[in-house]
């Protein structure tokens, strides 16, 4: 067997359960390894796409900031957004995907608030698609079986 993270922390969570929960006569910690054990499982299954799932996230976030600074009428934010929106990922490691969506998240921020105080039919169907694709961030992001 190949070792990779998603078989130790499936074989973490196999241990858990077969080997330590049985063996646990507490109802308290019985409850706590359990509840590990479920958190190990759920990592498990999250950790092969993670960074394809932070790739294309930062990827939609682009095309929102893309949009974002061709309606802007602010032309420093118009700036930002577009620089923004040039931008790539500077690299596949998690922590490094995961600081550069904070960053981006912050932008979309940034243009949601100036979204806000517009009123036009553009800028409401702009706000509308970053709320759908947040909604869609975090249903991809939730644990699944």
């Amino acid at each position: 067997m190949k070792l990779t993270e998603k078989t130790v922390l499936a074989g973490v969570s196999d241990a858990l359960r077969d080997l330590v929960m049985p063996n646990v006569a507490d109802g308290y910690t019985r409850e706590a390894v359990r509840l590990a054990q479920q958190l190990v499982q759920q990592l498990a299954r999250g950790i092969d796409d993670a960074a394809e799932r932070r790739v294309e996230e930062n990827r939609a976030i682009r095309v929102l900031l893309t949009q974002g600074a061709e309606n802007c009428t602010a032309p420093e934010l118009a700036a930002r957004l577009a620089q923004g929106a040039a931008s790539a990922d500077p690299g596949l490691k998690l922590s490094v995907l995961d600081a550069e969506t904070a960053r981006l998240r912050a932008q979309l921020v940034e243009l949601q608030e100036w979204l806000e105080t517009q009123d036009s039919v553009e800028t409401q169907a702009l706000s509308a698609r970053i709320w759908r694709e947040l909604r869609l961030f975090e249903q991809a992001r939730a644990p699944r079986d």
